[in-house]
């Protein structure tokens, strides 16, 4: 498989990232050859194998080193043809940096992808794990008390204990269910029966200022006018 001894595009890359360029080996000519050999050297990545099978992708020359009216892309379906003589001498390609980003962002999605599918694996694992009695841990008959049908029972819970039904932990067998129904109803009573014996205090309060009598006053009369009234009767 062809691999471009300076930048190390593979052919394989280039067909996975739909990229138009193409591989040219080292030319015969020895003038030719002698320039492709010093532009690699230069870089520090020229060694006997590139000599011998080396290929170097259209990425590293310039407009005017292809033919066809120096279009570097050929169409698609046609090969990358160099102009006789043409030397190689760009170092960094604008296709290179356009295939380091693709490949970063294609190893970006394939991670993300991974972490999705270890949560969509680990996420059942622990609901299964956890699909007992909230209370007494049985796996009893269930209810899910985040459903429509039981969101009087949810209500319920959540009043007694201040605690959130959520999708962790949402069940409770017949018999806690029961014992909740039961817990409510008793607590309601009390509330009731508070209510009524305060109704009742407040309206006997009421009927004792309203049969209380007035008190009377005592006054003192005047010494003389009792003695007078004493005499009288003789």
């Amino acid at each position: 498989m062809s691999t471009c001894v300076i930048c190390g595009l593979t052919m394989y890359q280039v067909r996975r990232c739909k990229l138009t360029v193409g591989f040219h080996k080292f030319p015969t000519e020895p003038v030719q050859r002698q320039a492709w050999v010093d532009f690699c050297a230069g870089g520090g990545v020229l060694d006997d194998s590139t000599k011998v099978s080396g290929s170097i992708c259209s990425d590293h020359f310039e407009e005017e080193c292809f033919r066809g009216d120096g279009k570097r892309v050929s169409e698609p379906g046609k090969r990358h043809v160099l102009n006789d003589g043409a030397v190689p001498t760009i170092w960094e390609g604008a296709l290179q940096r356009k295939l380091e980003q693709r490949v970063a962002r294609m190893q970006q999605r394939i991670e993300q992808k991974s972490m999705v599918e270890s949560q969509k694996k680990f996420l059942p694992m622990l609901v299964k794990a956890e699909k007992v009695c909230r209370i007494c841990a049985f796996e009893d008959t269930l209810h899910d008390l985040t459903l429509g049908q039981n969101a009087d029972h949810g209500r319920k819970f959540s009043s007694l204990t201040a605690i959130e039904i959520d999708a962790t932990a949402p069940w409770l067998c017949e018999g806690c269910l029961a014992r909740l129904n039961d817990a409510y109803d008793f607590v309601q009573a009390c509330v009731e029966a508070e209510n009524r014996r305060k109704s009742l205090l407040v309206i006997k309060r009421e009927e004792d200022e309203m049969h209380e009598e007035p008190m009377v006053e005592a006054r003192d009369e005047p010494a003389g006018q009792n003695q007078a009234e004493d005499h009288s009767e003789f």
